[in-house]
């Protein structure tokens, strides 16, 4: 059973947008940062995977979080809600022989907790190590633009992406919360970069015109990596959409020089396996988060996955974004790897497998009432 600690905020916006996230609680830190950026509602859900992490002071430091919450008058908009996930340490019979993936950091579960405390009628997703952008909320919950949101969601259930950078090292300052104009100077110095790109032209080997070119939205491709066959078409538009880096189909070149929405556009195949974007969408619309994942690898495609074989529209928000914090190896990116690599590598086929023949059975039913239909 979760454990639940809330700090409700003074005020809240009659358009709201609830960030759910969730973490270790030995990193608890970072919603201070996350409620620097949002000045909206937060669920976090913590995981402490044994018993022997409350021996060090885990629920005061929660405690002290909140406190810091109330009392610093920079928080005074924001509304948080931490939920505790206890690991099968606490419950496991000591002669019960359990699978090691059952130890494994259950992300996907502690996201539909955090969700599942979420009240608002649009939520955002994002992990506990990325940051939004300085005036992302106020942008998002103005009344026009939220207006928007709405418009767009009755029309066609819909996921909102929000572009992701990160910085390249550990040594670069930044202050909280990161504005659009702190990143186009991380941008011109090479010290952010779209998430999970690489850099193929140094710095030092870069000419300084073409990279402000690049970050101007002015020039399709110079020293980053972001696919290995970068196409594009008239007007920014992607023509090879069957890749596989996970952060292709945003299209950082459009994003950069963008005013307004624009439509996350596809390949042949309408299931992109690859893509993993950070999003605001309508918390009514959503499908839980597949809990066979746990770990690193899969958890997020997955779900990416199966809201495209809801039919969501993806739709890229201009000007928004989120940046990643630069931070060490996670433990469960270290430990993948022999049979837990394997085991979480035939969950995703398992999956797979299930959503393509849920799929055609259900274009085959439909295919049936068309024929009773006009027969």
């Amino acid at each position: 059973m979760p454990g639940y600690f809330t700090k409700d905020a003074a005020q809240s916006s009659p358009n709201d947008i609830c960030l759910f996230t969730q973490s270790s609680i030995n990193r608890i830190d970072l919603i201070l940062d996350l409620a620097s950026s949002w000045q909206g509602t937060i669920s976090a859900a913590l995981y402490i995977d044994k018993p022997e992490v409350l021996v060090d002071g885990k629920f005061q430091q929660v405690q002290d979080v909140l406190d810091s919450l109330s009392r610093d008058p920079q928080f005074n908009r924001s509304s948080v809600t931490i939920s505790l996930l206890f690991g099968v340490a606490f419950t496991a019979n000591a002669d019960e022989v359990q699978h090691p993936y059952d130890h494994f950091y259950p992300i996907n579960t502690l996201r539909n907790l955090a969700l599942s405390q979420c009240r608002t009628e649009f939520v955002f997703s994002l992990d506990a190590d990325f940051l939004p952008s300085a005036d992302m909320y106020s942008m998002l919950t103005d009344p026009a633009y939220f207006r928007r949101l709405r418009e767009m969601s009755d029309q066609k259930n819909s996921v909102f992406v929000v572009a992701a950078w990160e910085f390249v090292r550990s040594d670069i300052e930044y202050s909280v919360p990161v504005s659009r104009e702190d990143l186009s100077g991380y941008c011109l110095k090479m010290e952010a970069i779209p998430f999970h790109s690489r850099i193929v032209i140094s710095r030092e080997k870069s000419h300084p015109e073409r990279v402000e070119a690049w970050c101007q939205g002015n020039l399709l491709d110079y020293h980053l990596k972001i696919t290995g066959k970068t196409q594009r078409g008239p007007q920014q538009q992607l023509t090879n959409l069957d890749c596989e880096e996970i952060q292709f189909l945003t299209n950082y070149t459009r994003w950069l020089a963008a005013t307004d929405f624009y439509p996350v556009v596809k390949g042949s195949n309408h299931i992109n396996r690859h893509y993993e974007p950070y999003w605001v969408a309508r918390r009514s619309t959503l499908p839980p988060f597949d809990e066979r994942f746990r770990g690193y690898s899969f958890n997020k495609r997955q779900h990416t996955m199966e809201l495209q074989y809801m039919r969501f529209q993806f739709v890229v928000i201009p000007r928004a974004f989120v940046i990643h914090r630069w931070h060490r190896m996670s433990d469960s990116k270290q430990r993948l790897s022999g049979m837990v690599k394997a085991t979480v590598g035939r969950a995703f086929q398992r999956f797979q497998h299930e959503r393509k023949t849920l799929d055609r059975q259900r274009s085959t039913q439909a295919a049936m009432y068309l024929m009773d239909f006009f027969t």
